[in-house]
């Protein structure tokens, strides 16, 4: 496939220009800020929850445990699977 010649004006035009002046621009993704609330689970909605997890398999013990910590600290899930047991303590004790 041959590229279209330019006309010599074109050309000359062109190379006067600054390179980054002929580039085209790049822009990234809009900002966008949504205002809102944040659902939360009541206290009878978090029982609800945890008792309706299996706890007969060691599945559904660790499901229980890390749903139990985001409900009672409002952590992400990232950081309650980061922490380890040095992490927890009981509470009014630390260590």
């Amino acid at each position: 496939m041959r590229w279209p010649q330019l006309a010599r004006s074109q050309a000359d035009a062109w190379a006067d220009l600054p390179l980054a002046a002929s580039m085209p621009t790049v822009r990234g993704p809009k900002h966008v800020v949504k205002t809102g609330k944040t659902s939360v689970l009541t206290a009878d909605e978090a029982r609800l929850l945890l008792n309706a997890i299996d706890t007969s398999t060691l599945t559904g013990l660790r499901d229980r445990a890390l749903i139990g910590v985001m409900d009672y600290t409002f952590t992400s899930v990232n950081a309650v699977i980061s922490m380890t047991v040095k992490d927890y303590f009981t509470q009014g004790r630390r260590g």
